[in-house]
């Protein structure tokens, strides 16, 4: 694990080999076969911008599906301190996958009052393949950490650290799957 301050003293903790090859795989097959819907936009309607917003893939899921997808059963028989750490007295408000191409536009934005936990789904995936999650300074401005796509890794924040995602290259042969759990 590493954890990285930023200058407003907010935190992003960074979590790899938290999971199995088998379970990783299992939960990969679990999201490839959630049902994917064209979504709304990432960012608000009234904030004017010049880039393209075209409409993304999620699969929204219930407090069922995250059960089933089992990622807090796993995170739990190898690391309950990590699990107490991330959810101790926040209840989880929302879950979705985003299932990325190369045609998608992340814009910076933030979850107010929100903690996130991402996890990185694909199974491999290279550097040139791109899909990074970019945090930013305060203004919205400037890059203050860049995290690479690194399949099975995950990423606790707090939502009010501006971020937004690169998506996939058009060299990537898959789609960049990232399930985000949304804390109060």
């Amino acid at each position: 694990m590493s954890l990285l301050k930023f200058l407003n003293e907010e935190e992003i903790a960074i979590y790899d080999d938290e999971f199995t090859w088998a379970q990783r795989n299992d939960m990969y097959d679990f999201i490839v076969n959630s049902k994917f819907t064209i979504s709304a936009r990432d960012v608000d309607e009234r904030v004017e911008t010049s880039v393209s917003n075209m409409p993304f893939m999620i699969s929204e899921w219930n407090e069922y599906d995250v059960s089933q997808f089992g990622i807090f059963r796993h995170i739990k028989n190898k690391n309950e301190d990590l699990l107490s750490q991330i959810i101790d007295n926040r209840t989880l408000k929302r879950c979705f996958v985003n299932c990325d191409t190369g045609r998608e536009v992340h814009h910076v934005h933030t979850h107010s009052g929100q903690h996130v936990l991402l996890y990185q789904a694909n199974l491999e995936w290279n550097h040139e393949w791109y899909g990074e999650t970019f945090f930013y300074d305060d203004n919205k401005e400037d890059v203050v950490q860049v995290n690479s796509y690194t399949p099975g890794r995950l990423i606790w924040f707090n939502g009010e650290i501006p971020h937004s995602f690169r998506p996939p290259s058009r060299v990537a042969p898959f789609f960049r799957f990232t399930v985000s759990f949304f804390f109060e």
